[in-house]
């Protein structure tokens, strides 16, 4: 991407022309339409008709930003990170899609040895806020905060990116897979079946579907990616009644409450993580 600028790896959300222009203040395609930055820098790239779903709020990212930073969730964000390094080729471009904090896209850059550029996206403008903040202080030359529907067509470049990161986030595989650049590499991650279980099946949090990791490996095949790595990571959490909170407010099931939350005198003696990270690639 040494020669690409931060504006070609986006393309117009109406008609999916390629965009011209400083992607930190207006982008146009060639038909007129125009989309201008924030005075934070950062996107809005939806389609004509807006998602009518909600997005992650200050206090979901906020409940997210200190479970990330626990001894668990730290293994885990290796484990992305050294599947993103992975075979990786020289000046990777990133794309971390459902980026949340940014914690995830931050600890992967820092595994490449001379990152390009990096898009980081998510339907949450204050996501996407954060998750640009914290890629300032990350050695990429270019970095672009898109807030986008993962529902939609992609407002991004097809065969523009090297490593697609998509961490406990919708997953538009037909558009994962056009984005990649050949050979390029899809790296998920997908709760396995016992993961916070002890509060599952306590009613505090959604279940997971069955067959999960099943189901996304052929959805996967169908958009044309096939699985070349999968690596489980598993730990333990010591429970307080903080960090219930907080793994109870930081995903779906903030928006989804299904029952009281245990209170410091009814917490589980641990509560067990367990997750697949799966690493797709597109055919060359």
């Amino acid at each position: 991407m040494t020669d690409r600028r931060p504006v070609d790896l986006l393309r117009c959300p109406f008609c999916v022309s390629a965009l011209d222009g400083d992607a930190a203040a207006t982008v146009r395609c060639e038909r007129g339409h125009a989309f201008d930055a924030n005075r934070r820098g950062y996107l809005t790239l939806f389609p004509r008709k807006r998602p009518n779903v909600r997005g992650d709020t200050t206090a979901m990212l906020a409940a997210r930003e200190r479970v990330l930073d626990s001894a668990a969730y730290l293994a885990l964000r290796e484990a992305v990170a050294e599947a993103v390094a992975t075979d990786a080729p020289e000046h990777v471009v990133v794309a971390d899609l459902g980026c949340g904090t940014g914690q995830y896209a931050v600890s992967a850059l820092a595994r490449l040895d001379d990152p390009a550029g990096a898009v980081v996206a998510d339907l949450s403008s204050d996501a996407v806020r954060l998750a640009v903040r914290r890629l300032r202080g990350a050695s990429v030359p270019v970095a672009v905060g898109v807030v986008l529907d993962l529902w939609s067509p992609l407002p991004l470049a097809s065969g523009a990116f090297d490593r697609v990161l998509n961490v406990f986030a919708p997953r538009n595989l037909p558009e994962f897979a056009r984005i990649l650049a050949p050979g390029g590499r899809l790296v998920t991650v997908i709760p396995a079946d016992d993961h916070l279980a002890e509060l599952r099946a306590g009613g505090a949090m959604i279940d997971v579907r069955a067959g999960k990791r099943e189901q996304v490996l052929s959805d996967a095949a169908a958009a044309g990616l096939r699985l070349v790595d999968s690596v489980h990571v598993a730990g333990e959490l010591a429970p307080t009644a903080q960090l219930v909170d907080d793994l109870v407010a930081m995903g779906p099931s903030a928006h989804h409450p299904r029952g009281d939350r245990p209170t410091t005198g009814e917490l589980p003696p641990r509560i067990s993580t367990a997750v697949d990270v799966l690493v797709l690639a597109r055919a060359v």
